[in-house]
């Protein structure tokens, strides 16, 4: 290949890449703001006296006792992994078909910001875990 040749299929495929990286920025964008509480929420692994709500947590387990007589693993998220864990156990409810337990949690990830909170409650509970389903880390 002659040296045109060679800058040309380097400008190709820069441009490329950026393209590509514009479209990758342009898809997060594009999501609801719930979407993006849930994602945060998501990446936050804080733990310890850093969670907010901790009395929340103990409570959802109390009601998976409740409903399933199963012990929770909520509660453990205080002690590790935070809201990214209790996102992990929302996942597996959704996908378990416990839609509104599902959707509960996620909710609760955002205690500490009532308007976050609000947004994933009105985005309903099929749409919560739908969502939860299709980003759980498989």
């Amino acid at each position: 290949m002659n040296r045109q040749g060679v800058f040309t299929v380097l400008f190709l495929t820069l441009f490329l890449m950026g393209a590509s990286a514009i479209l990758v920025q342009s898809a997060a964008a594009d999501k609801p703001q719930w979407q993006k509480d849930i994602d945060w929420a998501w990446g936050n692994t804080a733990a310890g006296g850093s969670v907010d709500c901790p009395g929340r947590y103990a409570s959802a387990d109390a009601a998976d006792w409740m409903r399933n007589r199963t012990v929770g693993k909520v509660a453990s998220c205080i002690a590790s992994g935070g809201r990214s864990c209790v996102l992990d156990i929302a996942a597996k409810a959704a996908n378990a078909g416990e839609i509104g337990q599902a959707a509960e949690l996620a909710a609760m990830c955002q205690c500490q910001t009532p308007d976050a909170e609000r947004r994933i409650r009105d985005a309903g509970p099929d749409q919560v875990a739908s969502y939860l389903r299709s980003q759980a880390k498989h």
